[in-house]
């Protein structure tokens, strides 16, 4: 949990010392701009949750060890380029980009009633958000610094999970593999946001966003193969498909949820 809440902690104290230090607070003028920022995001990915925590299950009662966690939030980039029309509103263009990931192994052993099975399983599972989306702004003159706006644009959301398996049985039997699945979609991107600019002199400023993203990818498609060996040979195997859960349903990879940015912004131009 700590781990969690470090990262948004340590941004907050850099604005609020940033903050302090500005020498002038200034209306954004008509001009370009560049904003660059470094963050963090808490998607949803109930879905994937969901699945993890069922194979957790299924793993308690036949594992003598077990680290099988669901995955968490993920360090959030952006970069926008745009121009400020008036010193009221500004339209730029963001690309960002956020990556989720979760490395599980477990420790296996069970009896078969003809066998005592042991074993170790290893996975990791990776998702991964590539966004382009136009960023509308309103400013508001009375509260230089204060803005307000959306986001709309496309996603490319992508879903990678890789299992080694090395499993061997009193009989003789055994199982070494590894499957490979990668999945993707491109998808509606869109959020809103609020922010602050702090600057440091009249071209370049401290900027903070915090905003709630929505980005949902229901219908992923991609491929899995298996490779590996058991005690009658060495296998071979790949398809393509729908990505699916463990009872055969559709399984969406959501990574709606809230972020938290923080930055620089360079203006070339300024006016009043």
């Amino acid at each position: 949990m700590m781990r969690r809440v470090k990262y948004p902690a340590l941004i907050l104290l850099f604005g609020v010392l940033a903050g302090s230090g500005a020498l002038a607070q200034t209306v954004p003028g008509q001009g370009f701009y560049v904003r660059g920022q470094l963050g963090y995001a808490w998607p949803s990915l109930k879905d994937v949750n969901a699945q993890i925590s069922e194979e957790e299950a299924a793993i308690a009662p036949v594992s003598v060890s077990s680290d099988w966690a669901e995955m968490s939030g993920a360090m959030h980039y952006t970069g926008e380029v745009g121009y400020s029309f008036t010193p009221v509103f500004s339209l730029g263009l963001e690309l960002g980009y956020q990556k989720s990931s979760r490395d599980h192994d477990a420790s296996l052993i069970f009896d078969t009633g003809t066998a005592i099975v042991s074993g170790r399983v290893e996975q990791k599972l990776e998702a991964s958000l590539f966004s382009v989306m136009l960023t509308p702004t309103i400013w508001v003159p009375s509260r230089p610094g204060l803005h307000f706006g959306a986001q709309i644009g496309m996603g490319r959301g992508s879903f990678h999970r890789r299992e080694n398996d090395d499993l061997g049985a009193t009989d003789g039997t055994f199982l070494v593999a590894t499957i490979v699945e990668e999945y993707d979609e491109t998808a509606f991107t869109g959020g809103l946001f609020a922010g602050y600019d702090f600057p440091i002199s009249p071209q370049v400023g401290f900027s903070m966003r915090a905003g709630y993203l929505v980005s949902n990818f229901s219908s992923m498609e991609g491929t899995l193969s298996a490779n590996g060996s058991t005690e009658v040979g060495p296998f071979s195997d790949s398809g393509s498909g729908p990505l699916t859960d463990s009872n055969g349903n559709a399984l969406e990879v959501s990574f709606s949820g809230l972020n938290l940015n923080a930055g620089i912004v360079f203006r070339f131009a300024s006016g009043h």
